[in-house]
């Protein structure tokens, strides 16, 4: 939330591209344990979204997820 409410980019290290990695790994699991994925399922398709509109460089941590999300909502 540090990047989100004070602009802090260093508030989080981790890859975009990393966590959508992730993401997927755990609704695999996820679905083979026949476990619900209701939210795994939504945090994922957010990440490929991020990517594919520029989220996809070695400076796209995940606290500019929030960036990407007002963007495409028009909030920003």
């Amino acid at each position: 939330m540090g990047c989100a409410l004070a602009g802090n980019r260093a508030a989080d290290h981790f890859a975009l591209t990393k966590a959508c990695k992730d993401l997927h790994d755990a609704k695999s699991m996820a679905n083979a344990a026949t476990v619900a994925t209701g939210m795994v399922s939504t945090a994922k398709n957010i990440f490929p979204s991020a990517m594919a509109h520029g989220g996809s460089g070695p400076e796209c941590h995940v606290p500019c997820l929030t960036d990407f999300i007002a963007r495409t909502s028009g909030v920003k």
